[in-house]
């Protein structure tokens, strides 16, 4: 018998479906960028291309793993397991655009721009709250990124071969992340709330949905109460024809009876005269 699964699961399950299959896509793009970025801009100076193909499967890797897992919960309808995974791909991805960042020059990178993928994976994930939660969690990231960079927490990486006044200035640097970082959030907030008009949408319907579901097991029971009813009496008027019978057929040797008493009678009265 197949499991009834609700709406509402059913699109998370399509949902990160998509994500995963989409990353195939822009994860190649993200290693496109990086190589370009090396071999056109003569940027990227500190970022190795060995280093930029780890990162690069290490990530398909992760990837692969996700999408066998996630057949496993269209097999199974495993809530725990979905969950799992749609928390999974947005922490992987925050943290490799991270790396990718610090790799990629740190401040003096584009790579903050790839922090929206996970802000609008999110939304459509966990709708306006995962977003936002997301973008604030992008936002600090990037920041404690420069900070520990620029305090030599960890070393920074040079994505040009002289220093630059991004980097060597603080004040600049917070201002560039944190302005990026009021984006994130705004960006999340918008798709948080497209998302959640959907989800809410999705709730109505769910709702309805139910109410249906509800009215038609009314009916089904109705119809069975109908049918049991139907079938007792069909059995009573059976009951009755047979009683029909039996009384007609009583009645009929009664007269038949009665007939030959009749014509007893009369032949004795013949013989007596």
């Amino acid at each position: 018998m197949a499991q009834k699964v609700s709406v509402i699961f059913e699109r998370k399950i399509a949902t990160n479906g998509w994500i995963i299959k989409t990353r195939w896509f822009y994860m190649v793009g993200v290693l496109i960028i990086g190589i370009l970025t090396k071999t056109i801009s003569q940027s990227n100076v500190g970022f190795p291309f060995i280093a930029m193909v780890f990162l690069f499967l290490a990530y398909a890797l992760i990837n692969l793993m996700l999408y066998f897992a996630h057949k496993s919960v269209e097999k199974n309808f495993s809530k725990k397991l979905l969950y799992l995974i749609s928390y999974t791909q947005i922490i992987v991805e925050l943290a490799f655009f991270t790396i990718i960042m610090h790799s990629a020059g740190g401040i003096e990178s584009i790579s903050t721009v790839f922090f929206f993928l996970p802000v609008v994976s999110a939304s459509l994930i966990f709708g306006s709250r995962g977003s936002i939660i997301t973008a604030v969690a992008a936002g600090l990231l990037i920041n404690l990124l420069i900070l520990a960079e620029y305090y030599g927490v960890i070393s920074h990486i040079d994505r040009y071969n002289v220093p630059t006044l991004e980097f060597q200035s603080l004040p600049i640097a917070l201002t560039k992340t944190i302005t990026t970082s009021i984006f994130f959030v705004i960006i999340g907030s918008f798709s948080g709330y497209g998302a959640s008009m959907l989800f809410k949408r999705e709730k109505s319907f769910e709702e309805k949905k139910r109410q249906l579901d509800e009215q038609t097991k009314q009916v089904v029971k109705r119809s069975r109460e109908l049918a049991a009813a139907k079938q007792e009496l069909d059995n009573k008027v059976v009951e009755l024809r047979r009683f029909q019978q039996q009384t007609v057929g009583r009645e009929l040797k009664m007269i038949e009876l009665k007939n030959k008493i009749k014509k007893l009678e009369s032949r004795h009265d013949l013989n007596n005269n």
